[in-house]
């Protein structure tokens, strides 16, 4: 089942292959097996990245991941089904460096997957740490409202003293007109205080009511701009390698989770170039070098043939019947 799987994916005649040896097919199917572990991470990732972190939904993610996965497919099979000798280093190094980008960009979602809940437990203590300063810089950038409403409350507690005061003096007689009494210059200072008095409680409330909008405001700022810098994918993944390099622990786990998936990318790529070619591959570039050679006696004996038109000229094709005549060769000898 397999041997006829990874037959079909590389190109090669079942039928051939079925008649090779144990090695040579048991060396498809490992290096199959192999190059579907890469690209099962990638489908996964891709699906992932997909259906939780941009909220395409769950078809849109499916064909996402599966269109990610076949890209490394692609890739990978094109690598193991070039012969080694044909594997330079250009195209080694390219792979590996292929591999390690590979690594990082297809761990963000693993990471995200594995480290989801410590991710999480971070995040809402950085999410009440931004509310908090977020608020606190609303407050700061705002804080001119309030003073200027509060100078202005202080100026007219002045101004009520300042009638309350005058209004005492008219009626005991210390001031004003001198006379003491509830005449009608005082009933108008009276009124004059009560007046100031109640346009101070007024914007005593005002300021209350102020402050109390603007506490509100800041906290409803400060919710909206952690839920902002929450929802976005760098964000999380800024989060992310924040909480990693948090802590000692948390890099060294982080380390050795990272190279167990670089050694899945490419753990093929090591397979392929370590192991020795199987009598299978062996006889692919048997039969390529001896295509290669009957091309080049083609390619000879047409530049030949070119080479006797340039020199007989329109007689030249006859010699070459002549010389291809047996009974005429017969004849001469």
């Amino acid at each position: 089942m397999l041997l006829r799987l990874f037959s079909a994916l590389f190109g090669y005649n079942y039928e051939v292959v079925k008649a090779q040896t144990t090695v040579s097919k048991q060396k498809i199917v490992t290096l199959g097996s192999l190059m579907l572990i890469p690209v099962s991470l990638w489908t996964i990732s891709g699906f992932y990245i997909g259906y939780d972190l941009l909220g395409a939904g769950m078809i849109k993610s499916i064909i996402g991941g599966l269109f990610v996965g076949a890209l490394i497919l692609i890739i990978d099979k094109s690598f193991l089904a070039t012969p080694k000798e044909s594997v330079n280093n250009w195209l080694k190094g390219f792979r590996i460096v292929f591999a390690v980008i590979a690594t990082i960009l297809g761990s963000i979602a693993l990471d995200l997957m594995f480290f989801g809940g410590d991710l999480e437990e971070y995040r809402e203590k950085l999410s009440a740490k931004t509310q908090k300063e977020e608020a606190a810089k609303y407050l700061l950038e705002n804080k001119h409202l309030i003073t200027e409403l509060s100078n202005s409350v202080e100026i007219q507690k002045g101004i009520v003293e300042t009638s309350k005061t005058d209004w005492k003096n008219e009626a005991d007689g210390s001031g004003g007109s001198g006379k003491a009494g509830i005449d009608k210059i005082a009933l108008l200072k009276e009124g004059i205080y009560k007046s100031d008095t109640a346009k101070l409680a007024q914007m005593e409330a005002s300021l209350l009511s102020m402050k109390d909008s603007l506490g509100q405001e800041a906290i409803i700022y400060g919710q909206k701009m952690a839920t902002k810098k929450s929802n976005a994918l760098l964000s999380k993944v800024t989060d992310l390698h924040d909480f990693i390099l948090s802590s000692g622990f948390s890099m060294f786990f982080y380390g050795l989770f990272f190279v167990a998936v670089f050694s899945l990318e490419i753990f093929f790529l090591i397979t392929k170039s370590s192991t020795a070619d199987s009598l299978f591959e062996k006889m692919l570039y048997a039969e390529e070098m001896v295509g290669e050679k009957r091309l080049q006696a083609i390619t000879e004996q047409r530049e030949e043939i070119q080479r006797q038109n340039g020199v007989m000229g329109t007689r030249a094709e006859r010699v070459r019947q002549l010389s291809r005549d047996q009974n005429y060769l017969r004849k001469i000898g």
